[in-house]
């Protein structure tokens, strides 16, 4: 059997007999799959944020009645109800978005991973303008909503993370322009 990159064959210690034939990643194969579930973990902690412990006046609400779940939600809500003061305000107010931002950057990373650099860095550059155009146009009193220093300071680590676990910057200067 000839052993590649990308699989080789464990054998049973007791026995040395093939125990099963296991696919093992390449070093960046693996990586993506990190990134993959860290942006999962990172879209579906926000969310959990959103459902337990913000108001229930948000619209999201009102799809969870329409979809026949609200009172599995509600259920979720009371659980959750004696830890809505047990971590800082920032954590229900702000992670949220910034978990949001740090996950669209690193799906963006997977969904582009073979296509254009360009286009990668032109819908990460979108994505990272629109979530940070909301927060300053919550300043402006331009967007509804109310502005926060920490949203803007989560909003700048998010964005560090998600570029530095992407390495943007590792792009040999040929693929970033023609």
């Amino acid at each position: 059997m000839v052993i590649t990159e990308s699989e080789f064959t464990i054998s049973n210690s007791h026995t040395g007999h093939p125990r099963a034939t296991e696919r093992v990643r390449s070093a960046p194969q693996r990586i993506l799959y990190v990134k993959i579930i860290l942006a999962t973990v990172a879209l579906l902690t926000g969310g959990m944020i959103y459902v337990l412990w913000r108001a229930e006046t948000l619209l999201m609400f009102n799809w969870f009645d329409m979809l026949g779940i609200g009172p599995t939600v509600e259920m979720l809500r009371k659980y959750a109800a004696p830890y809505s003061h047990a971590l800082p305000y920032w954590v229900y107010y702000s992670l949220p978005q910034a978990l949001w931002l740090f996950s669209g950057i690193l799906f963006f990373h997977w969904i582009w991973r073979k296509g254009s650099v360009i286009n990668h860095m032109l819908w990460t550059a979108l994505f990272a303008t629109v979530a940070f155009g909301l927060e300053l146009g919550q300043y402006l009193k331009i967007v509804p909503g109310c502005f926060a220093i920490w949203d803007l300071l989560l909003l700048v680590a998010a964005l560090l993370s998600a570029l530095a676990l992407v390495g943007l910057t590792r792009y040999p200067k040929s693929e970033v322009y023609p």
